[in-house]
């Protein structure tokens, strides 16, 4: 459709998900991952004080829909926290070979022009947001160059991050294993 933010046709949407993990024992966390699904893989994150970052492989909306995901309540079980933390986010990855550019550039203008409703609906502490995912009013001609190259002052701390080469990261949302 025009005007929409996604391409028509085969240029489907890949979604991939980062959970950041605080935990009191990380062996028992780790073995909460089947190797042998693949469906995550942990990696080490300096931002975290004891615990780890489980990243997914991409996958469409259809695909997330039929996933339990069960590996997060057995995370839960074993005292594991994601959401009462200060350390702890979860970052939405959205594939950019889908988003057309006017619809990126909507989506950008949209948060960035609505900073109180995206503080709420992200359940973090403003002083947390400022850390690690700023909300801040970007002027359209920012917003332009984020859609052609990227963030121009090359940081990855806002909101939506335009910097990685494939995706579009939302970073704004309070951790959660639920």
């Amino acid at each position: 459709r025009n005007g929409g933010i996604f391409y028509p046709g085969n240029q489907r949407p890949y979604f991939g998900i980062e959970v950041e993990v605080e935990t009191p024992s990380i062996s028992e966390a780790i073995a909460c991952f089947d190797a042998s699904e693949k469906l995550f893989y942990l990696k080490s994150d300096c931002s975290i004080e004891y615990g780890f970052e489980v990243v997914s492989h991409p996958g469409s909306l259809g695909f997330w829909l039929d996933q339990e995901l069960s590996e997060f309540e057995r995370l839960q079980k074993l005292g594991c926290r994601s959401y009462k933390t200060t350390t702890c986010g979860m970052h939405i990855h959205v594939s950019k070979r889908a988003l057309t550019p006017g619809g990126l550039a909507k989506l950008l203008y949209m948060v960035t022009s609505h900073p109180d409703f995206f503080k709420h609906i992200s359940r973090r502490r403003e002083s947390l947001l400022r850390r690690w995912a700023r909300l801040e009013r970007d002027p359209v001609g920012v917003i332009i160059q984020k859609v052609k190259s990227g963030n121009p002052y090359g940081d990855r701390q806002v909101a939506i991050n335009t910097l990685p080469r494939r995706t579009v990261e939302f970073r704004l949302f309070r951790g959660t294993l639920h």
